[in-house]
């Protein structure tokens, strides 16, 4: 389970549970002190830090350290430990406390122990800023989105049916290529942040592709937009992408005459819009989009040039929010490696912690 940190408030104590949410109790109810808790159900096996007293429910563990080990670096420890390893898998999935006893943990000296706990908070530190700046960059992403779409989502009988031609993904799972791969299968999942992403996308074979091509050959310029799962995910085919075939629950938006198809994908990425086609979607349990609502999604578009302009505005905004997500995921990376380095004994602990988030960064 994951608590989060919990600010005491007036002369209770927060309540953490496996569901995050917070109670108070009475403070002569627990200890003074600060301490860990770790997950038993739902969750199991993640490590959150609780600052000040807390109330721990029977849903999870706290531990408190003994006198070789700082509660900053235990808190650290717990989460290099494998503790997913022995969770009991029958029934409800818990956490088995005796099993976690008898895992086996590096504990180097004290000193050390402050060395790293002052390490990996840098770390930390840097993670959370790099985070916010991510946060902030897609703001402005989103906003500038938004300016450039709200002219063009009015009511004036043009629809996207008038601007591009939509075709449908074969309604059928392609194979996976063994051998032989020349292209990918583009599905749901590969499409995020106006972003085609080829990583874990499937890879298929010569007659795969033509198969999978046969109503449409995604080209430079034209747009997947994805159907369901979520639905209204919108990526803009480019040259590097290399031959791809749509995957299910996936439709290809091709311009016609007079359309820029980055200006169709600048405008499909807009909240504005997506919260048009969410509005449109359907069903209980997985939100979907129909061809036909896709089709008459209102669309008044600028002139051409006007188009041409806005879209390249669009693609150049979006390399922000992309490379700080970038660095972010550097960050998070060097922390994981970096963490069970220096508990190995396999590397010294770098002198200059600044230097070494620089280079990450």
């Amino acid at each position: 389970m994951v608590c989060g940190c919990h600010r005491r408030v007036g002369g209770c104590l927060d309540l953490a549970g496996e569901d995050q949410e917070v109670d108070h109790r009475d403070q002569q109810q627990h200890g003074e002190e600060d301490e860990l808790d770790r997950g038993r159900s739902l969750v199991p096996g993640s490590v959150s830090w609780i600052d000040g007293p807390a109330w721990v429910t029977d849903t999870a563990y706290w531990a408190e350290p003994s006198d070789s080990v700082s509660l900053e670096f235990l808190y650290i420890l717990l989460q290099y430990a494998n503790l997913p390893s022995v969770i009991a898998q029958t029934g409800v999935p818990g956490l088995n406390r005796d099993r976690a006893y008898e895992l086996t943990v590096p504990l180097p000296p004290l000193d050390e122990q402050r060395r790293i706990v002052d390490l990996i908070g840098a770390l930390d530190d840097a993670i959370e800023a790099a985070a916010h700046t991510e946060s902030a960059a897609w703001k402005v992403f989103d906003h500038l989105a938004d300016s450039l779409a709200e002219p063009c989502l009015s009511d004036t009988g043009t629809t996207l049916s008038d601007l591009v031609s939509v075709f449908d993904c074969e309604h059928k799972t392609a194979p996976q290529a063994k051998v032989g791969a020349i292209g990918h299968s583009v599905g749901t999942k590969n499409v995020r942040d106006g972003v085609i992403h080829l990583e874990g996308a499937k890879p298929i074979d010569e007659p795969t592709l033509a198969e999978w091509t046969a109503r449409a050959v995604p080209a430079e310029g034209d747009v997947i937009l994805t159907r369901e799962a979520p639905p209204g995910e919108a990526g803009l085919v480019t040259a590097d992408l290399g031959p791809v075939a749509l995957g299910q629950r996936t439709v290809l938006l091709r311009p016609k005459d007079g359309t820029y198809g980055p200006f169709i994908w600048s405008i499909l990425v807009s909240p504005m819009y997506r919260r048009w086609i969410d509005s449109r979607t359907m069903g209980q349990t997985v939100r979907r989009i129909n061809v036909k609502d896709i089709q008459s999604i209102p669309v008044d578009p600028p002139p051409l040039e006007l188009q041409i302009l806005n879209a390249a505005g669009m693609e150049s905004a979006l390399e922000t929010p992309m490379r700080c997500r970038e660095v972010l995921s550097r960050l998070r990376n060097l922390r994981a490696n970096l963490l069970t380095a220096l508990l190995s004994g396999e590397h010294e602990i770098p002198q200059s912690y600044d230097e070494l988030v620089e280079d990450a960064a």
